[in-house]
């Protein structure tokens, strides 16, 4: 096993924001007919990405638009993503990808984990000890707090010219980590399962932008977007052995945008961020569109319930400056949704 030390277990804020400050339930856009721009993209980003062409639409806004959306802390990140509510402490994992950062917020907002890591960094949670684990370059690392280190505990291979995008834990406790191809061309990105005795599963593959693993509340169907093919599908998902019979679960072409990080709620709805769009887009098990939540920025990445009750959708989004496109004004920030009368389901920590 390799270890690989830790820049530091702090960064600075300078990317925080001090612009707005609002009670959680606090909405802030009452403002009727008013008119926003957003870039949506015809193709769509990544870290590596070669070019990405976009087109500006103007959109009106309801006076009631964003009535439930609330801002969830002061952080900006540049590329947030793969949050996790952890039941047990209470509080909101997320990672900004690009700025190679874990952080973590209690339920008011306030990050009291701040953490730089090695490297590119998809998801991170915790396991059954307490111990912070990371979908970070090539692999699964476990956190030496004391030592300052990550060790490498799982080695997840990508075909060449592709890199590890998106990762969550299934029902039974594993990690499962779905890559893309860094220029977002082919179908290179791989489905891998790491199991309770460390052992890895290649489990499906052929995605150019794998996006948004999650599991119906039984855990017996996975959904899964390839977000350049702007589908999601559902696979069969087994406990043990591979995977079932893949089906088209959604098409997203004509809602604008791409479909990136989901989560599923207690009563199987698929709940999934259209990044670009700036949409959480709610589909029934049989995926027939049951809610579309309009949110404050383009840029939604990625979806997970939380709070107390499991009640509170928590949203992350990035800044597409990244990739030379311009963000808008709410780009980067953290959000939560609260008031629409569904609720999610634990998320397991790994192992």
């Amino acid at each position: 096993m390799s270890k690989i030390r830790a820049s530091g277990s702090s960064w600075s804020n300078g990317l925080t924001s001090n612009t707005h400050s609002f009670a959680l339930s606090k909405p802030f856009w009452t403002a009727s007919g008013a008119k926003c721009s957003k870039v949506v993209p015809s193709q769509v980003f990544g870290r590596q990405a070669q070019a990405v062409a976009a087109v500006v639409r103007q959109c009106h806004r309801r006076e009631d638009s964003f009535m439930n959306v609330a801002f969830f802390g002061e952080h900006r990140l540049v590329v947030g993503e793969s949050p996790i509510w952890d039941v047990d402490t209470q509080s909101l994992l997320a990672v900004d990808i690009v700025g190679k950062k874990v952080i973590e917020f209690d339920p008011s907002g306030i990050a009291f984990l701040k953490l730089d890591t090695p490297d590119i960094v998809v998801a991170a949670t915790r396991d059954r000890t307490s111990r912070l684990m990371l979908v970070m370059g090539d692999g699964l690392f476990v956190q030496d707090e004391a030592a300052g280190t990550f060790e490498k505990i799982a080695t997840l291979p990508q075909h060449e010219g592709a890199r590890l995008n998106d990762a969550k834990i299934d029902r039974q406790g594993r990690f499962v980590a779905v890559g893309a191809d860094a220029a977002m061309q082919k179908p290179l990105g791989v489905l891998f399962r790491v199991e309770h005795d460390g052992s890895v599963d290649m489990i499906a593959d052929g995605f150019t932008l794998g996006n948004g693993p999650c599991w119906s509340p039984d855990g017996s169907k996975l959904y899964i977007a390839d977000s350049v093919a702007k589908q999601i599908y559902a696979y069969d998902y087994p406990t043990s052995g591979p995977l079932g019979e893949r089906s088209l679960f959604a098409d997203t072409t004509d809602l604008g945008g791409i479909p990136d990080g989901a989560t599923v709620s207690a009563d199987g709805s698929l709940w999934v961020a259209l990044c670009g769009a700036g949409k959480v887009v709610r589909y029934d098990p049989d995926g027939n569109i049951q809610q579309t939540i309009e949110m404050p920025t383009a840029w939604v990445s990625s979806v997970i319930f939380g709070g107390p009750a499991l009640d509170r959708i928590y949203v992350t989004s990035l800044d597409p400056v990244v990739v030379g496109v311009p963000g808008d004004e709410h780009c980067g920030r953290l959000f939560v949704i609260e008031g629409e009368g569904a609720t999610g389901i634990a998320e397991p920590r790994a192992f």
